[in-house]
């Protein structure tokens, strides 16, 4: 009896299973066969495939044949839903991939951006303090330059010792060969140096080459007084040149040019001195141009 019992069981099973599939053929007829209602992939596919294999006879043709088609149609859509979930899983770890080479190439090239700029900054520090200490040697260089010019000369000149303002001018001309001037100050000092190396010259009677030292610190200080017009400083060297000038021209017999030199310093003291009224130095100078 329990034998019989599991067998009516089993049948009737069987028989619900074949009326779903005949009422799924049927739908699917009437609607053209269209292949959205074919068994999909499912328990029922699955039961009535089982039961075409083990009991056969129970399907009509009809029937059979459809549970067959939905087979091989469910079969190709797992096929190719398998085929997209590995082709998307295959486009996911070829991203991945991308994404960490990318990662490690961005990475690196950070990494080297801030080496380059480490570097430059290190090569900038080291020119900034290259360049200090350059302008510190030459601001001590030209400090020394400034006492040998005026301090020097101011010292030995009431001595007499002409041989050693010659051998004090020659240091200062060699330096501002090596060191051209740049700056204002400089070009001052450099202006000095050579009215120094013509007075030094003219003591020494080589007149030609005291007019050539006398007619460099003229062409410095004419320069100066084009960019620094205002400053009455720049103007009152220049009037010391056009002295200088003058007085070589006198020294040499030209009497004319002599002239037209302290003239022309003449006239730049009387400027000032109008300027400066209460100034002593403008006053003074004006005094002595007469």
């Amino acid at each position: 009896w329990q034998a019989l019992g599991q067998w009516l069981e089993n049948s009737a099973r069987d028989l619900v299973t074949r009326r779903r599939v005949s009422q799924r053929r049927q739908d699917w007829e009437k609607h053209e066969e269209s292949v959205d209602l074919l068994l999909p992939d499912g328990s029922l596919l699955a039961e009535a495939t089982r039961l075409l294999q083990d009991r056969p006879a129970i399907f009509p043709k009809d029937d059979s044949g459809f549970i067959r088609l939905s087979s091989e149609t469910a079969g190709q859509s797992s096929r190719r839903a398998r085929q997209r979930r590995r082709l998307v899983v295959l486009s996911l770890s070829l991203l991945a991939l991308v994404a960490s080479a990318a990662a490690v190439w961005a990475f690196q090239r950070e990494r080297d951006a801030m080496a380059a700029r480490d570097l430059a900054e290190a090569e900038k520090s080291k020119a900034l303090l290259s360049e200090q200490a350059a302008t510190h040697a030459r601001d001590t260089a030209e400090k020394l330059i400034n006492s040998m010019i005026y301090d020097l000369r101011d010292k030995l000149e009431p001595l007499g010792r002409i041989e050693l303002l010659d051998d004090v001018s020659k240091q200062a001309e060699d330096y501002f060969k090596n060191n051209p001037a740049k700056t204002s100050k400089a070009l001052r000092n450099e202006a000095a140096m050579w009215n120094n190396r013509g007075d030094v010259l003219q003591r020494s009677g080589n007149l030609k080459a005291a007019r050539k030292a006398f007619q460099n610190a003229m062409e410095i200080r004419q320069g100066l007084v084009e960019a620094y017009s205002k400053d009455s400083q720049m103007w009152r060297d220049l009037s010391v040149c056009y002295e200088n000038l003058g007085g070589i021209s006198l020294a040499e017999g030209d009497i004319k040019t002599a002239s037209e030199a302290y003239h022309a310093s003449l006239e730049i003291c009387l400027r000032l001195a109008k300027l400066y009224p209460r100034s002593t130095q403008t006053q003074r100078d004006l005094s002595i141009s007469y």
